[in-house]
């Protein structure tokens, strides 16, 4: 497919205006975290787990509904009790900003104990984003 000049230029102007505006990921909202720097991005991945290094032959680069499934079904045969277990032992740094316990939050800013039944989830801090329900956290533990 050939695209015009224009139809070019317009693409690319659009990405770059509306790039800054787009925030793709989330981030825990409530109880409210506090992040090590200001400067930090939020939404951005603190690391990354290489999916089909830790469960070969699984299928985790189509449709959402087949990646969760082959993901459920691969970690249930795992060894792994909980997310958190399998995220220590298999998470790569992506940032030198972030730490393998924490990510990007600190802790020396933020202690909230054990989550409540509902926590939300979101983009930003006002609370009117997505909420996900209890159980979430029992996979966390």
């Amino acid at each position: 497919m050939k695209l015009s000049s224009t139809v070019s230029t317009t693409l690319l102007v659009l990405a770059a205006v509306g790039s800054h505006l787009v925030s793709g990921h989330g981030y825990l909202v409530q109880p409210l975290a506090k992040f090590v720097s200001v400067n930090i991005d939020k939404t951005q991945y603190s690391s990354t787990i290489d999916s089909n290094k830790l469960f070969p032959g699984g299928s985790f680069n189509t449709h959402p509904t087949i990646n969760i499934k082959s993901f459920l079904e691969h970690y249930k045969k795992s060894k792994y009790k909980s997310l958190k277990a399998m995220i220590n032992d298999n998470q790569v740094l992506v940032s030198d900003d972030a730490t393998a316990t924490c990510g990007f939050s600190s802790p020396e800013k933020t202690s909230h104990g054990a989550l409540n039944d509902t926590i939300y989830w979101g983009r930003n801090d006002d609370i009117t984003m997505l909420r996900a329900p209890g159980p979430v956290r029992n996979l966390v533990r």
